[in-house]
């Protein structure tokens, strides 16, 4: 499954008026802030889709190659039985490039960044994605971006991920 098969796909979803939201996953293994910078380079092509949902690191579940390489670089020590939910975040993204990368995405109106549209603190912006009743949530992206764009402002808090 390559770019092409996904621009066509967009493109046929669009031409029939179906709703699109894509999913991207930033901080996997081998994830350097160069690469995380092309994937949002290559997702700016896609200006047809109602929003693009970004997640940064993955959740590690036992015996899955996933936690072969957290084992072999430290993440998770070898006794850890992994019943208490364990994260990866490649190690070669600093805090301050997750910031950096979350503040990019926040300038594109149509993406949503961890926590965009589910901050528990946020009960105004959770009454208005409720009222407007749009499901799934990632519809509501262009609506609620002035909410959000007001309430970061209000509260400068940095985004917090789990780091192992």
């Amino acid at each position: 499954f390559g770019m092409g098969a996904l621009e066509d796909s967009i493109r046929v979803l669009n031409k029939h008026g179906i709703y699109i939201g894509l999913y991207a996953l930033l901080g996997g293994p081998g994830e350097t802030r160069a690469s995380a910078e092309r994937s949002l380079e290559v997702l700016r092509r896609f200006d047809q889709v109602d929003a693009v949902i970004f997640t940064f690191g993955m959740r590690i579940y036992p015996g899955t190659e996933l936690e072969r390489i957290s084992r072999e670089e430290g993440i998770i020590q070898p006794d850890d039985t992994l019943l208490e939910p364990r994260f990866y975040l490649s190690p070669a993204l600093t805090d301050d490039d997750v910031q950096e990368l979350v503040d990019e995405i926040r300038e594109n109106d149509r993406w949503l960044a961890p926590g965009d549209l589910i901050d528990g603190d946020d009960a105004f912006l959770q009454w208005a994605v409720r009222k407007f009743q749009i499901r799934p949530i990632w519809r509501s992206a262009l609506k609620t971006a002035p909410l959000r764009r007001r309430n970061r402002e209000k509260s400068r808090k940095p985004i917090k991920l789990h780091r192992h």
